[in-house]
């Protein structure tokens, strides 16, 4: 999980906030239970601590990943649009011919991996991308024939992605990046271009990456 990008702090900000609201309620609990009942027989203090420990993490989800800590909408909207008026945002635009996935491994966000206008590869991955693909609620947007990628002039992460043209259905999905390929620090900024290789080579070093762990 990145801090760089704002969701990537919120992300770790909540789960801080949950556990340490578990473990504060629960030791709250305990102490509180045996103030007012200092002679309460023992077999009392599991039942006791159970409700206290689902209590409490229902409590902090409730809290910390529910409504409470969420921004609307029309926050986030209204935060990009201020970036955009103070000249904060830098727009990169590209055309692309097709593109494939590679699976995330756990919530790292999504990876693309695009055959541009130019023959060049483009690799564009994040968290910011859950919004553009098909779910039960939306169709999808991105990948597309023509987008632009909006990034913050001074924190460079990427606020969003601009889809025009049109969409790009993944021509396949390959299994998700190494051991290997993290330690190398491979594909780990969310927008880069591949040198050296066409989208054909790539495509084929994923997918036999695939075969090799099947």
């Amino acid at each position: 999980m990145s801090l760089d990008r704002p969701h990537g702090i919120l992300d770790f900000l909540r789960l801080l906030g949950t556990g340490l609201f578990v473990v504060v309620f629960m030791a709250g609990s305990v102490v509180v239970l045996s103030l007012l009942f200092p002679k309460a027989p023992t077999w009392i203090i599991v039942p006791i601590s159970l409700l206290s420990f689902f209590g409490s993490t229902w409590g902090a989800l409730a809290i910390f990943h529910g409504r409470l800590l969420r921004r609307s909408q029309e926050e986030i909207q209204k935060e990009r649009t201020d970036w955009e008026q103070s000249g904060l945002l830098i727009h990169e635009s590209f055309r692309a011919l097709r593109a494939f996935q590679v699976e995330e491994y756990e919530d790292e966000g999504s990876h693309y991996f695009l055959e541009l206008e130019d023959h060049s590869v483009l690799f564009l991955s994040g968290q910011f991308l859950y919004e553009y693909e098909v779910s039960d609620k939306r169709s999808r947007r991105f990948p597309c024939t023509e987008f632009t990628v909006r990034r913050h002039k001074d924190k460079g992460f990427i606020v969003d992605v601009v889809c025009s043209g049109e969409v790009l259905e993944p021509e396949v999905i390959a299994q998700p990046f190494s051991l290997t390929d993290a330690e190398n620090n491979a594909f780990m900024e969310e927008v880069q271009v591949i040198p050296a290789k066409s989208y054909d080579e790539v495509k084929a070093e994923r997918l036999a990456t695939t075969r090799k762990r099947r």
